[in-house]
């Protein structure tokens, strides 16, 4: 039970915290869908946005423009997380794509497709406690049992997450988005595009650079916090790949390692930063420890590889 309680801690965490192409408008919305999204049947639930820093019962997934004052020919994919039953919107979606914005690189934020937050009455949840509660009694109710297997034999969380109903959902949606951006990228300035993503987004973008057609796959891709739930074999066509996540992450930094030895034995360009002084849910928030660095990291790990 103590996982399960660390989980819900780092929930409530996520939540409390070129050439110059097309004129965008900061904040400009694309709809991936002109109609409602499938995949949930009768099943509709309303949007709830608290103040724009957390979003949950999504099921209209978009892409919010965020261009740069000086574009230099670059975008970024950003992919927020939240365990594929939230979005840490803010910090791990606006926040972190202004300031890519201050490199020149042209950011668009995915809202994607979410596991419905339904109460045992049947009403949805309107506020994080009450996340919080169908969380657990929904999408952990499986991982009690699971801690008392042998260590080899573990469901990490990201298989957990990874397995959750709507999280097919959000892959399709970040491969949609994808799509969309490269069949605009001349109208958008754009000549590279990548992504970067935050926990269950960071699973998102690993999905995305294990599993892509030519026209899906990122140039690029950096997970922060975030990794794959047993050892895995780089793709042939692996792209440049930046991980970081706290040292002591509850959702297991080990597993962004074992990213990083596919993608060293593969011989691609891989880094990763570790840091001590800091917890999941980091995001763009700035502290005064080192993981304050880990965008500028990013941004040199681009530059080093021509991106930037």
């Amino acid at each position: 039970m103590k996982r399960i309680s660390s989980i819900l801690a780092a929930v409530i965490l996520l939540a409390a915290c070129g050439t110059t192409g097309k004129n965008l408008t900061e904040g400009e919305i694309i709809r991936l869908y002109e109609e409602n999204a499938p995949g949930y049947g009768d099943v509709r639930v309303s949007e709830v946005n608290l103040g724009d820093k957390v979003l949950f019962n999504v099921q209209d997934p978009t892409l919010q423009v965020f261009p740069a004052e000086k574009p230099n020919g670059t975008a970024v994919l950003v992919v927020p997380g939240g365990g594929f039953c939230m979005l840490s919107y803010a910090g791990e979606g606006v926040d972190v794509a202004k300031e890519l914005n201050k490199t020149g690189i042209t950011a668009f934020v995915l809202k994607y497709r979410l596991n419905p937050m339904i109460k045992e009455d049947g009403k949805q949840a309107s506020n994080l406690v009450e996340l919080a509660q169908v969380y657990k009694t929904t999408y952990l109710k499986d991982l009690a049992p699971v801690d008392n297997l042998p260590e080899e034999k573990e469901k990490r969380i990201s298989w957990q997450a990874l397995h959750t109903p709507c999280s097919p959902l959000a892959f399709e949606d970040a491969d949609n988005a994808l799509r969309y951006i490269r069949a605009h990228a001349r109208e958008y300035g754009i000549k590279k595009l990548g992504m970067v993503g935050f926990s269950a987004g960071a699973m998102i973008t690993l999905h995305q650079a294990l599993n892509h057609q030519e026209e899906t796959r990122p140039d690029f891709a950096g997970v922060i916090y975030g990794g794959w739930y047993e050892p895995l074999d780089a793709p042939k066509d692996a792209m440049p790949l930046f991980l970081s996540s706290p040292v002591h992450d509850v959702f297991a930094a080990e597993e962004s390692w074992w990213v990083y030895k596919a993608w060293r034995d593969a011989h691609v360009p891989v880094e990763i930063h570790d840091f001590s002084m800091a917890e999941h849910g980091y995001g763009a928030d700035k502290n005064g420890t080192a993981k304050d660095a880990w965008i500028d990291l990013f941004c040199a790990f681009l530059k080093d590889y021509k991106f930037l």
